[in-house]
C-alpha cells in the first residue's frame, strides 16, 4: 500500500472500500486504547470509535487542509 492517509480519506468519501481501509489502519490504535477500559465496555467503545472515524472522514474537507507553507504563514502571524 503506497497511498497515504490523506489520499485514502479523500477517496473514502466516494469509495466505501477505502473507508474500510481507513478504519483498518486505525485498528491498532483503537485496540491499544481499549486496554484502558473495562473488559465489558470494550466492544461498545470499539463500535463508537469506528462510528466516530466514519463521521470524521465524511466531514473532513481535504481541499481546505493547508499546505506546509500556508500553515507556516498562519503560525507566524499568530505570534
Amino acid at each position: 500500500m503506497n497511498k497515504d492517509l490523506y489520499e485514502l480519506v479523500s477517496e473514502a468519501k466516494s469509495k466505501p472500500h477505502k473507508l474500510e481501509l481507513v478504519i483498518f489502519l486505525f485498528q491498532p490504535k483503537i485496540l491499544k486504547s481499549l486496554f484502558q477500559t473495562k473488559q465489558q465496555e470494550r466492544e461498545d467503545l470499539t463500535q463508537e470509535l469506528v462510528i466516530l472515524i466514519i463521521k470524521i472522514v465524511n466531514r473532513y474537507d481535504v481541499d481546505k487542509t493547508p499546505g506546509f507553507f500556508e500553515f507556516q504563514t498562519k503560525y507566524h502571524k499568530k505570534k
